[in-house]
């Protein structure tokens, strides 16, 4: 598409998803240790990581899919 928005849709919801989990993973436990709550990290859902692992799948077919077609 020539559309800038739609062709950054699907990168945009991979830097999404890889945001919140380092926010889970880094900023989170340390914002609990600079309140005095300690430094626990939190647990990812299963679900959660099978989502991001569904769309990042999802964009690198489409990705290969749109190469082999001659699109860019």
């Amino acid at each position: 598409s020539t559309d800038p928005w739609v062709r950054r849709a699907r990168p945009m919801f991979l830097w999404m998803m890889t945001a919140s989990i380092g926010m889970s993973l880094m900023v989170f436990p340390l914002i609990n240790a600079a309140t005095g709550k300690g430094l626990v990290i939190p647990e990812i859902p299963e679900a959660y990581l099978q989502l991001f692992g569904v769309g990042f799948l999802g964009y690198v077919g489409a990705r290969t899919w749109e190469k082999t077609k001659g699109r860019n």
